[in-house]
């Protein structure tokens, strides 16, 4: 997981051609602390890439995921929702609203490499 940012942090600081290299990093870098503290966040299960998890927050602000979204709890869930995320491939979570969009950039990407 962070070797896949460390990765794309260094590509980001040292390619000219990336413009706002600087903020691209810090994003990067916020992304990885992201990602540390949703896989330090509790849970009973099995991850699997591709699937969606929903974030909630108990009273004592420990985070813990699970797989029942707050529909799922009639909108009233036993703690706080904090948001419902998609595990990559890479391991990296996204947020659900923004997914789709990722997919596509990385789509995008692929056919670039391709030629």
């Amino acid at each position: 997981l962070a070797q896949e940012h460390i990765g794309a942090f260094q590509i980001a600081m040292h390619d000219p051609r990336f413009v706002g290299r600087i903020e691209r990093g810090s994003n990067l870098l916020d992304d990885a602390k992201r990602d540390v503290d949703l896989h330090r966040a509790e849970c009973n299960f099995k991850k699997r890439p591709g699937a969606t998890y929903h974030l909630y927050r108990r009273v004592d602000d420990r985070l813990y995921f699970s797989m029942l979204s707050p529909s799922d709890w009639r909108d009233a869930p036993p703690d706080k929702f904090e948001g419902s995320y998609v595990l990559g491939v890479d391991l990296s979570f996204t947020r659900k609203e923004e997914a789709a969009a990722k997919m596509t950039r990385t789509a995008d990407a692929r056919r670039l490499l391709q030629g």
